[in-house]
């Protein structure tokens, strides 16, 4: 007789469902975020250390405790290892995707630039960076892992390409309507250009550091390198002191440069080659689902 495979019991299918996967990925990695970070600012201030330099320690360590909280919780909750934050993908991919965020924001500011919309004020010291690369790096890290490692990952295992990014790129334009400056089209214009994108990085990398290169470069371009307003936060100090006039749909008005119609068509653009990329090579096993 043929043996068949006892089902799992109803408590193991809920334990193991994405949706559940997904609530507890979240809640672990913010919940472990939230207490490094508490527990080292009380050491801090009982320390009496200086408030940059306390910025500064907590700044490396929230992507450090992201990293490690993700790849503990997936490696023994999905009994996995965690290829997608394979080291030896790291220095090729995570280089590539910085060059990559760094050359599509450069060609949005070229094309701001050829329509009049962008000036050049004043160049400042070199030194003006390193305050907001640390920022961006961070940034990248942390979204790209909540965002792109937790939920489109476990929504295109079991429902496919398309409807992960799909819900991953409206949250995470969702996400941005707390920001200064924002509105219901910024929200969107991210969600089109910016979850696509990353969303294709994923799947074309089949690693993380893919997008959090992009994230980063981008992020890092726009506002440190270009003196852009960076989701509606103002950078004080940037490489670039710059002036941007004109239409909203051409500068992305007081939410930055990713507010542009530039911006919109060429991230988009990026992200929609990169799936037929993808799709030509078979980087992602479920990139068939599509």
């Amino acid at each position: 007789m043929e043996e068949t495979t006892p089902s799992p019991s109803l408590a193991k299918q809920i334990f193991y469902y994405p949706i559940t996967r997904i609530f507890l990925g979240l809640v672990v990695i913010i919940g472990a975020l939230a207490l490094f970070q508490f527990s080292t600012s009380w050491l801090l201030k009982l320390a009496h250390v200086a408030n940059d330099a306390h910025k500064t320690i907590l700044s490396i360590e929230a992507p450090l405790v992201t990293l490690l909280a993700y790849t503990l919780l997936y490696k023994y909750y999905e009994k996995r290892n965690v290829d997608e934050l394979s080291l030896r993908a790291l220095p090729g991919s995570l280089l590539s995707g910085a060059l990559l965020g760094i050359g599509l924001q450069s060609l949005v500011i070229l094309v701001i630039y050829l329509m009049g919309g962008y000036t050049v004020v004043s160049i400042n010291p070199v030194s003006f960076i390193l305050p907001g690369l640390l920022i961006a790096f961070t940034s990248g890290i942390m979204e790209e892992v909540l965002f792109r490692g937790v939920l489109f990952r476990i929504v295109s295992e079991k429902w496919g390409i398309v409807v992960a990014l799909t819900v991953s790129a409206f949250l995470f334009g969702a996400l941005h309507l707390k920001n200064p400056n924002s509105s219901w089209y910024s929200a969107i214009a991210i969600a089109i250009e910016a979850g696509i994108l990353l969303g294709a990085c994923y799947v074309y990398a089949g690693n993380l550091w893919l997008p959090i290169g992009v994230h980063f470069g981008w992020n890092f371009a726009e506002a440190d390198l270009f003196g852009g307003v960076l989701s509606g936060n103002v950078i004080n100090k940037t490489l670039i002191t710059a002036k941007f006039t004109g239409s909203e749909y051409l500068t992305g008005g007081a939410f930055g440069p990713e507010n542009s119609l530039p911006s919109i068509l060429i991230c988009t653009g990026a992200g929609v080659l990169l799936l037929w990329l993808a799709y030509k090579k078979g980087k992602q096993g479920n990139i068939a689902a599509m």
